[in-house]
């Protein structure tokens, strides 16, 4: 697990502290369940994969699909 350090106001530290106190668990797991749940509401916070980043581009050119099968596509290339 990495280790994150943050600086945040007392008061938001006591309300911290006082959650974890009540429901017998540590600061740090408030704050990562806290970070999990605005995460999930926010999901342009949270970037997929190349794949699924670029999956609106998927059909939208024309011609072959892998230009390296044919030598043609090739010609001239690099010059």
């Amino acid at each position: 697990m990495k280790i994150l350090t943050i600086k945040i106001p007392e008061e938001l530290d006591a309300q911290i502290r006082a959650l974890a106190s009540a429901r017998e668990i540590s600061a740090s797991e408030v704050v990562r369940e806290a970070a999990e749940q605005y995460l999930a509401s926010h999901p342009e916070a949270v970037p997929g994969s190349f794949l699924e980043l670029t999956r609106d581009l998927f059909d939208v050119f024309e011609g072959p699909a892998d230009l390296s099968v044919n030598k043609a596509h090739k010609k001239d290339y690099g010059k």
